[in-house]
């Protein structure tokens, strides 16, 4: 139910902290669900400093697992790549966006065939760094691009690159949630 899901953060006397957000990483344009790229990859980022400032205020620093969970991905898309220039200074086309030809229509096909996608990390809280954190959101968003049959470098970095685009995912956290 996305209106009781929207977004919430729970955390368990074991330590166990959970985050859903529904209606910034998910969405429905035109009868096609899709999963926000840019916003998911982000928010795992920002989840993996959350997670690692209050385990260490609460004392923990051994290890974890993180979890990240998409449901209902069968037949959906990804959207929302970055706009940010990479490689010979060029950009992602977007499935909605308008490219030479029209509308990005061959992206509209790249679709998960998995009803459910699940991706696991181990980690340990103290060894957490920025290299780490972005590996894993370079990693999520690699498995994540295969899982909806993209042959590509994550499409939510820049164009052929492994520069994640903060400043655009700021912007859009803003004005979508």
């Amino acid at each position: 139910d996305r209106d009781f899901l929207k977004h919430y953060l729970r955390l368990e006397k074991d330590g166990s902290l959970e985050y859903a957000d529904s209606p910034c990483v998910f969405g429905e344009f035109d009868g096609l669900r899709h999963f926000r790229y840019l916003l998911l990859i982000g928010t795992v980022g920002q989840f993996i400093y959350l997670a690692k400032n209050i385990l260490t205020n609460a004392g923990y620093n051994k290890g974890g697992r993180l979890l990240i969970n998409l449901v209902g991905t069968k037949d959906s898309i990804l959207t929302h790549f970055s706009t940010e220039p990479g490689e010979n200074n060029q950009r992602w086309l977007d499935p909605f966006g308008n490219d030479i030809y029209g509308r990005s229509g061959h992206l509209l096909g790249l679709k998960c065939h998995d009803p459910n996608i699940q991706l696991s990390y181990r980690l340990v809280v103290e060894s957490i760094s920025e290299e780490i954190a972005k590996a894993i959101m370079f990693d999520a968003a690699s498995q994540l691009g295969l899982a909806f049959n993209h042959q590509s470098k994550p499409r939510c970095f820049n164009y052929q690159a492994d520069i994640f685009p903060w400043q655009q995912f700021r912007n859009l956290k803003m004005s979508n949630c």
